[in-house]
Order: structure tokens, then C-alpha cells, then sequence
């Protein structure tokens, strides 16, 4: 295995452990809610609603930035040996 498979290998290994992590938050938030209001749904869906809220809302201006700004130095950081 070349030397940069083994550096993209790692990175997809990186980016399954932080989804799952992102995702094990979210399940446990939502359990807690559940058993915080006594066993229902309805603070879990409002916790899932503010939250695809704010990516909708906040993406596309977080994107906009992301756009306006060089990217050059986040580039050079990313392709950096692990």
C-alpha cells in the first residue's frame, strides 16, 4: 500500500470514528430527553427540529463564509501526513 493510501485510509477511519461519535451524542440526548419528560416524544422531536433548524438555516450562511474566504492554508492542513 502506497504511502498516500495508507494517509487516506487513515482519514476515513478518522471520519468514521467522529461520525459515530456525532451520532452517539445525538442518541443519548435524545434518551435523556425522553427520560427527562416522562417517557415522551415531544421534547425529542422539538430537540431534532432545533437542530435541523440550525443546519438549515445556518448552513448555507456558514457555507457563504467559507466561500468568501481562502481556503489555501485549510488545504495545506489537510493534506499534511498524518
Amino acid at each position: 500500500m502506497t504511502a498516500y493510501r495508507q494517509r487516506l485510509a487513515k482519514r476515513h477511519i478518522m471520519l468514521c470514528c467522529v461520525k459515530q461519535g456525532d451520532r452517539m451524542w445525538h442518541f443519548a440526548i435524545s434518551v435523556f430527553l425522553i427520560e427527562l419528560y416522562g417517557r415522551n416524544l415531544l421534547l425529542t422531536a422539538v430537540f431534532g427540529l432545533v437542530v435541523a433548524g440550525s443546519v438549515l438555516l445556518l448552513g448555507a450562511l456558514i457555507g457563504d463564509w467559507v466561500d468568501r474566504n481562502p481556503r489555501n492554508k485549510g488545504m495545506h492542513n489537510n493534506f499534511t501526513p498524518i
